[in-house]
């Protein structure tokens, strides 16, 4: 094949593609309000005999999608429930340990309702908010709080949830 050959399939291939697939081979045109109307639902059919069943709960537990599990070995069962309880409160309320955190709340076991924080936090007052929540919860005693926080924010930057009048 010739360079000028080749040359020309490689420009007319790609038009040519283009310029079908703009094209459309029906005659209707499609009104901007038709584009963006919810397209009728298609009746489904059962595709197995067996009764519909759930895989999780209606209600999350705590917080928690998964239903609590037992505890693993070598925890206690009181230990687990603050485990339990913290992972759910984690959960439900994301801004605990804001975007850019990494916190390990960890159960010790050797000290019954002993908390242990680890990680970095955006800031003290974060820090404070987080320490507060884990505390107040059922069955935990202490709260070994070895939190970093991350670094100062960026300078003019303003966080809405902070009392300035402080």
């Amino acid at each position: 094949m010739s360079k000028a050959a080749y040359r020309s399939l490689v420009w007319t291939l790609p038009l040519t593609l283009a310029l079908g697939c703009a094209t459309n081979s029906s005659d209707r045109r499609v009104s901007r309000a038709e584009m963006f109307e919810p397209m009728p639902a298609a009746a489904m059919t059962a595709t197995s005999d067996r009764p519909a069943q759930r895989v999780y709960p209606e209600q999350p537990i705590n917080g928690i999608i998964t239903p609590s599990m037992a505890p693993p070995a070598g925890a206690s069962e009181a230990d687990w429930a603050i485990a339990q309880n913290i992972r759910g409160t984690l959960t439900a309320d994301r801004s605990l340990a804001p975007y850019p955190s990494e916190v390990q709340a960890t159960v010790d076991k050797n000290a019954p309702g002993t908390v242990r924080l680890r990680g970095t936090i955006v800031n003290p007052q974060e820090r404070d908010r987080l320490h507060n929540t884990i505390s107040q919860l059922p069955g935990v005693t202490t709260v070994d709080d070895q939190l970093v926080v991350a670094g100062s924010p960026p300078h003019g930057a303003l966080d809405s949830r902070i009392d300035v009048n402080k």
